[in-house]
């Protein structure tokens, strides 16, 4: 996913932590209660927010 996004392979690391800390099962369903979105949808937004926070890790001097 790295490649994918053109990231340099030094972020796996912070792709693990935050990879782990937004994609815990438990958090996914209580953000689909919370927000009362499809399941499909809460994926898409983490996923999305999830390659948002690597962008921002790498161009922030990671």
């Amino acid at each position: 996913m790295l490649n994918d996004l053109a990231l340099p392979d030094t972020l796996l690391t912070v792709a693990q932590f935050l990879h782990q800390a937004m994609f815990d099962p438990r958090e996914i369903i209580d953000l689909t209660k919370t927000a009362g979105l499809p399941d499909e949808q809460v994926v898409r937004r983490l996923s999305d927010a999830f390659y948002g926070a690597l962008r921002g890790w790498a161009f922030s001097g990671a």
